[in-house]
């Protein structure tokens, strides 16, 4: 109780600053207060710039109430309690324009960041949350086609965490699927590796699976597949298991991305978890078997929306010899975790759509919490799709030595006096970072085809051009002795200090959303925003050369804090900042 305290006394001081989001959340409640109308963030948009920070148009208050919007802008324009929050409120027509009063907004802002040392302050949320992503099948190493998971997940997750849950990342392992049976059954026939490793099984698995495929001999897998359901082999697989998860965890690890839990599928066979699923299913009367015996669950029966044009709508759960299959083992591990937490969320690719969707409606049949889930489009290189079976495949640690190595060159080329080994450490943050913020900046619904030459580019949408940005930002703010906090009259007078000011505003309100849809494409876009207005003011606002202390003040600031948010900005995408490039 009293750290909750604590947290309520903090935000309430926090919510004192005049940014973009705050000024939003004091129109909305006026509007509420006033009209009893609950708007939502999305009915109140950003201004150009002639017009204000932000507008709020008011048909949709005209039509609950049944009023003309623009007899409701003028009543709203002459609200005093309204206008004592803004430098300036105007109707225009059916539109309402509020403009920040900078200065004072300026100052809050810096008082806040003196106190917390950040930008990015949000109240805790009472809100426990299971993010499950990456959740690769451990046959062998992560190749590039699968990066996106794992980026987007740990990126998602940060965001939250950030804007106040409570979350809990977990990667679900299949460790008794068909295709790690095959693994095992290749080991059984050809012998373990010297080196038990990721890259060393990996090889093992494609010899196996070829031979099963061209043979036929499927039936010896699932014979694998029976034991382990019978409690044998158990050594066996967790073995493999173990030896190639060890390298999968390696290589996330090098892109910034750790687990908080591990759950093993094959828990929910052997402590009887699936049983108790098929036994649910039963009384729901929604198990049917089919004539070899196999168990399944028609579509039409849960989710005949979906069915319209399906041939074969039954999902099948065990097969005929009453081994269980994936998705019956899904069921049960989202049955569990709903005992975990308020609410979870699962990164899926889009190819688990339908999957997916019975998932959701079949845990919510059963009593458990159906999760959310953020699907997204695959990546590729110029080559193509990639396959880990047919060992058509990048490594995602390969992949990484490149990204580094290119940008090794890269600095060694524009800063060939740099120390070598200085020159490595720096060129494994911008490769990685410029990894990370390539995949991330895209939209999940769109593909993915990764380029090099946009990855590591200096000029637009990338990582090293926004490294650059904090770079210079960084330069200024080393050269400058005086305390930066300590600003009593900020002087706000040219356009681009103005408009990076604004932009910095803006940062809260742009994390919100980027929590709220799950779209951390929406931070990327800020920073690169950001990194240009900033690239703009630093062109036409000398700082260091200023002779009007009280303007170089002002841009000091405005700097420091234009710094932080690039920073934070990348933080919540999992990138770090270089001190040099």
């Amino acid at each position: 109780m009293v750290w909750e305290h604590i947290l309520d006394i903090v935000f309430e001081m926090r919510a004192k600053v005049m940014d973009i989001l705050d000024a939003s959340n004091k129109i909305l409640s006026k509007i509420h207060k006033k009209y009893e109308i609950k708007l939502s963030r999305y009915d109140i948009t950003y201004s150009p710039e002639k017009y204000g920070d932000l507008s709020l148009p008011c048909f949709k208050i005209s039509k609950e109430l049944n009023k003309n919007p623009v007899e409701i802008a003028k009543e709203l324009e002459k609200d005093e309690e309204l206008r004592a929050k803004f430098k300036d409120i105007k109707a225009v027509g059916p539109y309402l324009n509020f403009w920040i009063d900078y200065e004072k907004a300026l100052l809050e802002i810096v008082e806040s960041f003196r106190t917390y040392g950040k930008l990015l302050i949000f109240p805790k949320k009472r809100t426990k949350v299971l993010l499950e992503h990456t959740s690769a099948n451990p046959t062998g190493p992560l190749h590039v086609g699968r990066a996106r998971n794992p980026i987007v997940g740990d990126s998602i997750a940060r965001i939250l965490r950030a804007y106040g849950f409570d979350v809990i990342t977990e990667y679900y392992v299949d460790d008794m699927g068909f295709q790690i049976a095959s693994l095992v059954w290749g080991c059984l026939k050809y012998g373990f590796p010297k080196e038990e490793s990721a890259y060393e099984y990996v090889k093992i698995y494609r010899k196996a699976n070829e031979e099963i495929e061209s043979k036929g001999l499927q039936s010896e897998v699932l014979n694998i597949i029976r034991k382990y359901e019978n409690g044998e082999l158990k050594d066996i697989f967790e073995r493999i298991v173990d030896a190639v998860m060890k390298d999968i965890i390696a290589s996330l690890k090098r892109i910034n991305v750790e687990f908080d839990s591990f759950v093993k599928e094959s828990k929910f066979v052997l402590e009887g978890h699936v049983k108790e699923v098929i036994k649910k299913l039963s009384e729901h009367g929604l198990l049917r078997r089919d004539e070899t015996g196999a168990l399944y669950v028609d579509l039409k029966d849960i989710c005949p929306e979906i069915t319209k044009g399906m041939k074969d709508t039954a999902i099948y759960l065990t097969r005929s010899d009453g081994t269980s299959l994936y998705v019956l083992r899904d069921i049960a591990y989202h049955l569990e975790k709903s005992s975990r937490a308020d609410q979870l969320i699962n990164i899926l690719g889009e190819d688990h759509k339908l999957e997916g969707t019975f998932i959701r409606r079949i845990v919510e049949i059963l009593g458990g919490k159906p999760p959310e889930i953020v699907f997204y489009s695959f990546v590729s290189l110029p080559g193509g799709k990639m396959s880990t079976r047919k060992g058509r495949v990048v490594y995602l640690d390969d992949f990484i030595n490149e990204a580094i190595e290119k940008a090794y060159e890269e600095l060694i080329k524009r800063r060939p006096e740099m120390n070598k080994d200085e020159a490595r450490a720096i060129s494994e943050k911008i490769g990685i970072g410029a990894v990370r913020y390539n995949i991330v900046k895209v939209q999940l619904e769109k593909q993915i085809t990764f380029k090099w030459e946009e990855a590591l580019s200096l000029e637009g949408d990338s990582a090293p051009f926004v490294m650059y940005s904090f770079v210079r930002a960084k330069g200024i703010l080393n050269k400058l002795n005086e305390d930066l906090l300590d600003i009593r009259t900020p002087s706000l007078e040219h356009e681009w200090e103005i408009k990076l000011l604004r932009k910095i505003l803006q940062f809260r309100d742009f994390v919100e959303e980027a929590a709220l849809t799950r779209r951390p494409y929406i931070v990327a876009k800020y920073a690169s925003d950001l990194a240009s207005t900033f690239n703009r003011f630093y062109d036409n606002c000398p700082v260091l050369h200023e002779k009007d202390e009280n303007k170089k003040k002002t841009r000091a600031v405005l700097v420091l804090l234009a710094a932080r948010a690039l920073e934070e900005s990348f933080e919540l995408l999992g990138i770090e900042m270089p001190e040099k490039i």
